[in-house]
């Protein structure tokens, strides 16, 4: 082992104290810095909490104590590795300080919460000169609060960054600022931008009975009514800005799923295959197989053939049950289902699948789950459908929320919604159908790294927009209606996704035109995998062809190439192996 000698470190250059140029002084709040520094400060305040002092650098008191610090093994960050540095690094890689290497990569965090801050206090200051009527101390008091969240938030970046790995990942986890703090640098630019206007309208009923414009600037009690608004959430920035601009839509939206046709129904079948049943009440057989699927029903796989094919044997995945089923030319029994998508919930230890008991109406295994002691440690829950019992879903979700990294929800209610939207440890999500404004509160979730969204082309969101965010998603699969909120989705997070995989059909995808020219559109920084899923959340097919796949792949390379993006295209049929289902 390799012993070094280690002293104390300036706080602003991050050198070590010396006697002569890197002499240690003491301002009169207790913080010390070393001369060079502090003859370089354009103010004489200190550089952590604001406080001014009065005397020359050169005359400030010497905190030797500082240079008197016992020898200790200093922490290195291992370029090679990426890591802290170990023993064996420090001897054959190459190191740098970790408390260097770790104020770099903290120095945009800390700066994005200092602009909240200072659009927070001045937006505050324009509070103040406006004039104090309406909800003035209100808005004055949820400012403060949340300039005090910030300034936590900047203690915990500084306090960890001698911290271990897991400290230090959840203190940049916080270190994002959200809501009115995120937006307040714009705000206050275009309060106090002379050509910017503010269009009123006053309806009565459909009819828009008043309109005005004003401009901010020079109307106080313009401004004091825009706060008003921004400080109670009731005015949202537009996604409609700089190289994000909403593009209208001019396509007749339509869904991307096709039915097979009879006859390829039964060659499109092997031993392994994933059916569902497709017989009705008073089909032969109907009684004696009509619960062999499980209540509700779910899909089956193909064991065998039999009666020279045209029969099938099917093990169903809810009951374990076995039933034959007849193929035979114009009587089809079965329909062919694709492979089964798995939810990216991460790769999180402790994941609990809970399918089965959350469809069931069955209380007992439900309340037997709750009464695990061990279940509130899970960090990953897969399956869980809310519609069956809203209630017991929400009890489970408080139970794992602290500890929760990887979640799936199936048909969520919006108190399920709400609740997930707390979760700050969480970094994948899985959603089955989204409805109404939903999507918007878990797309600004700061931890997400991954999230996963579905809705039936019979139950489309609202066309909703949404504002870029500082941290953005690295990875996003979206089948969701109508596609102009699928691409504003994918606009919001165009500088950090690297993946995207979009239910589409190789032939007018939700009826659009030029696919290609919308996902350009997005403006994608680091974009570097597109995957074209040929099949839906719900077990259908999407229509597909492969003279039709190749062009579309194509046309989408070339768009994005323009934008100086070499982006891999993939088909979920067509590379089925780079195509991650189970």
């Amino acid at each position: 082992m390799i012993l070094y000698k280690f002293t104390m470190e300036c706080q602003v250059c991050l050198e070590q104290f010396n006697l002569v140029e890197r002499r240690p002084k003491v301002l009169p709040c207790g913080h010390s810095y070393c001369l060079k520094c502090l003859q370089q400060l354009p103010t004489k305040v200190c550089p952590l909490d604001k406080k001014e002092f009065l005397a020359a650098p050169e005359e400030l008191v010497d905190n030797f104590s500082l240079l008197d610090t016992p020898n200790s093994a200093p922490r290195f960050w291992c370029v090679s590795c990426k890591k802290e540095a170990s023993a064996e690094c420090v001897e054959d890689h190459a190191v740098r300080s970790l408390k260097k290497e770790r104020a770099a990569e903290a120095e945009r965090h800390l700066e994005a919460l200092q602009q909240g801050k200072e659009g927070l206090s001045k937006l505050q200051a324009t509070l103040v000169s406006a004039y104090h009527y309406f909800d003035l101390e209100k808005c004055l008091e949820k400012l403060q609060r949340e300039m005090a969240d910030l300034d936590t938030a900047r203690e915990r970046v500084q306090d960890a960054m001698e911290a271990d790995s897991g400290g230090w990942e959840r203190a940049k986890e916080t270190a994002v600022p959200g809501g009115l703090a995120r937006d307040a640098v714009r705000l206050l630019a275009d309060l106090t931008d002379p050509s910017v206007e503010c269009s009123v309208t006053v309806r009565r009923g459909d009819v828009a009975a008043w309109e005005g414009v004003v401009k901010p600037a020079g109307k106080p009690e313009a401004r004091l009514l825009l706060c008003r608004l921004a400080c109670f959430g009731q005015l949202k920035q537009s996604a409609q800005q700089d190289d994000h601009r909403d593009v209208a839509v001019h396509w007749e939206e339509s869904t991307n799923t096709a039915n097979i046709p009879g006859a390829l129904m039964k060659p499109s079948m092997v031993i392994g295959s994933r059916v569902a049943r497709v017989w009705r009440h008073g089909q032969c057989g109907y009684e004696k197989y009509k619960d062999f699927e499980g209540t509700p029903p779910g899909p089956g796989i193909v064991t065998a053939f039999c009666y020279d094919g045209d029969a099938v044997s099917v093990k169903w995945h809810r009951t374990g049950l076995v039933g034959t089923y007849w193929m035979k030319p114009f009587h089809y029994d079965l329909r062919p289902l694709p492979p089964q998508m798995e939810a990216n919930v991460g790769a999180a230890p402790r994941a609990l699948c809970v399918d089965s008991i959350s469809a069931c109406a069955d209380m007992k295994p439900k309340w037997k789950l709750l009464a695990d002691t061990s279940f509130g440690k899970v960090h990953t829950l897969v399956g869980l459908h809310c519609e069956p019992d809203p209630q017991w879903s929400l009890t489970v979700l408080q139970q794992v929320a602290p500890h929760l990294e990887g979640l799936q929800l199936v048909t969520p209610k919006q108190q399920h919604i709400d609740l997930v939207a707390t979760m700050s440890r969480l970094k994948h999500l899985s959603i089955t159908n989204l409805a109404g404004e939903q999507l918007r509160e878990v797309s600004n979730m700061a931890s997400l790294r991954s999230l996963e969204v579905h809705c039936q082309f019979a139950a489309p969101l609202p066309k909703l927009t949404f504002p870029a965010t500082p941290v953005g998603l690295q990875w996003l699969r979206c089948g969701v209606h109508p596609l102009s909120t699928a691409l504003a989705l994918a606009r919001a997070h165009a500088d950090t996704l690297e993946e995207l995989q979009l239910v589409a059909a190789s032939r007018l995808p939700y009826g659009c035109p030029d696919l290609a020219q919308q996902l350009q559109r997005c403006g994608f920084k680091k974009l570097k995998k597109i995957v074209l899923l040929r099949q839906d959340a719900y077990d259908n097919f999407c229509r597909h062809g492969e003279p039709s796949c190749k062009k579309q792949a194509l046309h989408i390379m070339y768009f994005l190439s323009e934008s100086n993006l070499s982006v891999d295209v993939l088909c979920s049929a067509c590379n089925p192996e780079k195509f991650k289902t189970k």
